[in-house]
């Protein structure tokens, strides 16, 4: 079992790894741009500031390993709460804030499988648009999931 201090030790590699790596993405990962991603950390009381370059951009409450965005400087954001340390792969942290990565879904058969590419690759960005036909593959989808759902209410009413 990992200490507090090896997962904030994880949390910081893989936010400036992320953070590299979108810099990359983005075609501007210059030498100062790569400078500004170290991830540096300072533990206080009752949080941990994790500081990307010279500006604060998370707070991890020690009692609970909480992640937490900030308003300001040393001041949390109890509405941006971004899991716990033991869920940090869950969350991609490249962008100016981290998202929530989507669940992999595997699909049963060929039409599931190009409908969860796309959505896919729409979460992700890789895809601006999905297609008409992945539209109406996802709204199919749902519409069939909405049905069973009502079915299953009423069965056990």
């Amino acid at each position: 079992m990992k200490t507090q201090e090896q997962k904030i030790k994880s949390f910081a590699k893989l936010l400036e790894q992320a953070r590299i790596e979108e810099l990359h993405k983005d075609n501007v990962a210059c030498e100062d741009n790569i400078l500004n991603a170290k991830v540096t950390t300072k533990q206080g009381k009752k949080y941990i500031k994790v500081d990307v370059g010279h500006s604060g951009a998370y707070m991890v409450e020690i009692s609970t390993e909480r992640i937490f965005g900030i308003k300001a400087y040393g001041v949390i954001h109890r509405g941006h709460c971004y899991g716990t340390l033991d869920e940090i792969n869950q969350w991609y942290w490249g962008g100016y804030t981290a998202r929530k990565r989507a669940k992999q879904i595997e699909p049963t058969d060929k039409e599931e499988y190009r409908l969860v590419l796309t959505v896919r690759q729409v979460v992700n960005g890789e895809q601006n648009l999905v297609c008409y036909d992945g539209l109406c593959g996802i709204y199919d989808t749902l519409k069939e999931a909405v049905e069973a759902a009502k079915c299953l209410k009423r069965q056990l009413a």
